[in-house]
């Protein structure tokens, strides 16, 4: 297969790589035009803003067409144009699609690692094993990671029955690899999980494939790249803005700027069955069986006192303060004093956002520990990264299962250093982090550059 040149520019936050992304798409789009994607729907706004008529909005387009995304998005690319999207209509890319974007000649733009190039679908395993048997899943024999295809069409041309049209579409689009658990369940039954790759087969289509980010190394998109053995240059940002040869740069210079709480930290850590202290705050964690709900509670109370703390001694209120854990327990852990439920629900539903106030949008302070690609919460001057964060289980075993290296300590720390990023910090402004998981904050530490004696 040939891939296309893609040259992954792996620079700190605030280095100035949007800067340069805009001036790069203004010198690029008169000879080839340009696919640009961003994380989040206010970052097309942003370019959109700064690029004026030489982009099209899909977002824009289609809410004053009245149109789906995907359809204004393939409309234009049919027709030749420079364009800003989000990440997520890279879901919907099919055939047709990247036959215009190849016959165009387009160049695509990537502002921030595709978190959903690997992801596990939520399936249950004896619906797998049926669909296997009679021989409407199967095992594609040439393909060494046990690629999934679909067979045996019904009268209107699917296979899967109904309610697992999507799933179909994803074998069809994307890539859908079988994999099969280590341990067999109660009944000593085999167990099956998919997981779900972006078509490897995209980048081909593309003249030329540049991505901005931090810490490539350590993210799922790297994985990705190294699991369909997709070739990419990687390089750094001088502080002119201009593209140089890659090095790694850690946070020492951001460290006069960072204060992190050495108290409210360690109450997660526990003794395992060797009688190892180990660090709790992941999600088996928060639900074990026997101490789950106990534990949750707990940190429900840990994030109170410490947000009523920093409110004596700083004098801060909600629009200056942001917490992050794994988003399934986060009415389990919130309460009124650090955020209002139903203001947090609704501005994440992008359906409803629109009707908050400035105000309330402020005041928002749980921000998804996946958060990237935004300078919308730069006022933040408290950062609360309470997540011991790993790659996802089924991720991780398959990909070793490939022969992929796996760092879930670089993985942990590019997650964390992109959400604290978000804060004021990016504005070079002081900014107060709380960090409680010893290994999370271990990890920060010697970004910033502490020696191993000065660690707490």
């Amino acid at each position: 297969m040939h891939y296309c040149k893609t040259r992954v520019v792996d620079a700190p936050m605030a280095a100035g790589k949007t800067t340069k992304l805009i001036k790069w798409i203004k010198e690029v789009h008169s000879y080839h035009p340009v696919i640009v994607l961003v994380e989040r729907n206010s970052e097309v706004d942003r370019l959109k803003e700064a690029l004026g008529d030489l982009v099209v909005s899909i977002k824009d387009e289609a809410e004053n067409k009245g149109s789906r995304k995907i359809d204004v998005l393939n409309e234009h690319v049919a027709d030749g144009n420079t364009v800003v999207s989000t990440h997520a209509l890279m879901e919907y890319w099919d055939e047709g699609f990247l036959e215009n974007v190849q016959f165009h000649k387009y160049e695509l733009v990537i502002d921030e690692s595709l978190s959903h190039v690997l992801e596990p679908i939520k399936i249950a395993s004896r619906d797998i094993k049926i669909f296997l048997e009679d021989k409407r899943l199967i095992v594609q024999k040439e393909n060494k990671y046990s690629r999934l295809t679909v067979s045996k069409e019904d009268s209107e041309g699917w296979c899967l029955p109904e309610g697992y049209k999507n799933l179909e579409r994803k074998i069809l689009n994307k890539c859908v690899y079988l994999q099969e658990k280590e341990k067999e369940n109660a009944n000593g039954a085999k167990e099956y999980i998919l997981i779900e790759a972006m078509n490897p087969e995209i980048w081909s289509y593309f003249n030329q494939v540049l991505l901005m980010t931090y810490l490539f190394k350590g993210s799922v998109m790297e994985y990705y790249f190294q699991l369909h053995n997709i070739k990419y240059i990687p390089m750094g940002l001088s502080p002119d803005g201009q593209f140089v040869n890659h090095e790694i740069i850690n946070g020492e210079r951001y460290r006069p700027l960072v204060t992190i709480l050495d108290s409210y930290n360690n109450w997660d850590r526990y003794k395992d069955r060797k009688r190892t202290y180990r660090d709790g705050l992941s999600v088996n964690w928060c639900e074990h069986e026997a101490k789950g709900k106990n534990r949750l509670k707990m940190i429900q109370k840990k994030l109170r006192n410490t947000f009523e703390y920093l409110q004596r001694t700083q004098g801060i209120t909600k629009e200056d303060f942001a917490f992050t854990f794994h988003k399934k327990f986060l009415k389990d852990i919130r309460c009124s004093h650090v955020g209002v439920l139903r203001d947090i629900n609704k501005f994440w539903d992008d359906k409803n956002r629109h009707n908050m106030t400035e105000k309330d949008i402020r005041n928002i302070t749980f921000l998804p520990q996946t958060l990237r690609g935004t300078n919308m919460w730069s006022h933040k001057k408290v950062m609360c990264y309470l997540s011991n964060t790993h790659l996802h289980g089924s991720i991780s075993s398959f990909l070793q299962g490939k022969g992929v290296d796996i760092d879930n300590d670089v993985f942990a720390l590019s997650q964390m250093i992109q959400w604290i990023f978000r804060g004021c910090i990016r504005n070079g402004e002081r900014m107060t982090v709380w960090i409680p998981c010893q290994r999370m904050r271990h990890l920060f530490l010697k970004w910033l550059g502490y020696s191993e004696a000065e660690l707490f």
